[in-house]
C-alpha cells in the first residue's frame, strides 16, 4: 500500500479498532504490533520525561526481541536499529515529535506528484512550479 506518512500514521491508530475485536485474544503477531504502535505513539508525543524514555526503552527490546522470535527468516533493517537510539534522543533533546521531518516530507510530495517530461533545467522548473501553485 503506497500512502503518505501522515496517512500511513492516521491508518495505524485507527487499525487496531478497526481489527482488533476480530484478532483472536493471545495473538502473538498482534501484541507485537500493538508493542510497535505503542512506541509510534511514544515517539510522536508531545510531551516526554526520563519515565517516558525508560517505558520507550523497554518497550523497544520487548518489541525487537519478539520480532526476532516471530519471524526468524527476516533481517533487521537500518531502522530497527535506530529505534534503539530513539530513548536517548528523547532524554537529550526533548520530544522526538520536535525533530520529525513530517512537513518536509509533505513538501516532497508536492515535487514528487508533479509529472516531468523537460529535464533541461530542473532547478528552474521546480521553483516556477512551486511559485505558480503558491499564487494560486
Amino acid at each position: 500500500m503506497k500512502q503518505t506518512a501522515a496517512a500511513m500514521l492516521t491508518l495505524c491508530h485507527i487499525l487496531p479498532l478497526l481489527l482488533g475485536p476480530h484478532v483472536p485474544a493471545g495473538n502473538p503477531y498482534w501484541t507485537n504490533w500493538l508493542r510497535l504502535l505503542r512506541i509510534v505513539i511514544l515517539c510522536t508525543s508531545t510531551y516526554s520525561s526520563v519515565e517516558t524514555a525508560d517505558l520507550l526503552q523497554v518497550i523497544i527490546a520487548e518489541y525487537l526481541h519478539e520480532f526476532q522470535r516471530l519471524y526468524p527468516q527476516a533481517s533487521f533493517t537500518p531502522k530497527m536499529h535506530y529505534l534503539i537510539h530513539l530513548p536517548d534522543q528523547m532524554i537529550r533533546y526533548g520530544p522526538l515529535r520536535h525533530l520529525w521531518c513530517m512537513r518536509f516530507e509533505g513538501k516532497n510530495g508536492f515535487f514528487k506528484a508533479k509529472k516531468w517530461i523537460n529535464f533541461t533545467n530542473v532547478p528552474y522548473s521546480l521553483a516556477w512550479y512551486h511559485q505558480i501553485h503558491m499564487l494560486y
